[in-house]
C-alpha cells in the first residue's frame, strides 16, 4: 500500500503539473494531454493492484490527438477522457476496498489513499462538468447562429 500510495501521489503530480501549460497555445489540448497521462497512470495503478496481472490497455495519445479537428472535437475527447478517468478511479477504489477489506488495520495509509482518490474523483467530476458546460454553450451558440441565418 505504501508503494501504491507513493505511485498515486506521483501520478497526481505528473497528471496535474508535468505538462507545462505555457508550451501549449491551446489550453484545451493541454487539458486533454494532462487527462490522458493521468488516465494511463490510473490504469497502470489498477493493474498493480490486480492479482490477475491483466495487460494494461493504455490510451493512445497520438491516435486521440490526430482525431481532433477543432475546438469542439478537442472538448468532446477531453470529456470522454475525463469520464473514463472517473470510471477508472471509481474502479480502483472498489478494487482496493475489496482487496484490503480485512487488512485495513494493517495498512494505515489505505484510508489516506482512498480519501485522496475520492478527492481526485470529485475534482475530475467538477472539471468534466465544466467541459460539458462549454460543449453545451457551443451547441447553444451554433443553434442561435442557425436561427439568425434563417
Amino acid at each position: 500500500i505504501n508503494n501504491l500510495n507513493n505511485f498515486f501521489k506521483n501520478s497526481i503530480k505528473i497528471g496535474m503539473s508535468l505538462i507545462p501549460f505555457s508550451i501549449f497555445k491551446n489550453k484545451f489540448l493541454a487539458t486533454l494531454t494532462s487527462g490522458i497521462i493521468l488516465n494511463n497512470r490510473i490504469r497502470h495503478m489498477r493493474s498493480l493492484t490486480n492479482s490477475k496481472n491483466n495487460e494494461v490497455i493504455l490510451m493512445n495519445y497520438e491516435l486521440i490527438v490526430n482525431s481532433i479537428h477543432d475546438k469542439k472535437s478537442c472538448l468532446t475527447k477531453t470529456s470522454y477522457i475525463l469520464s473514463d478517468t472517473i470510471e477508472q478511479v471509481t474502479n480502483l477504489k472498489l478494487e482496493l476496498q475489496l482487496q484490503y477489506k480485512y487488512d485495513v488495520n494493517k495498512y494505515p495509509n489505505l484510508q489516506n489513499l482512498l480519501n485522496e482518490l475520492q478527492e481526485m474523483e470529485d475534482d475530475l467530476k467538477e472539471e468534466s462538468d465544466n467541459i460539458n458546460k462549454l460543449l453545451n454553450e457551443m451547441d447553444d451558440l451554433k443553434q442561435k447562429q442557425k436561427v439568425k441565418k434563417i
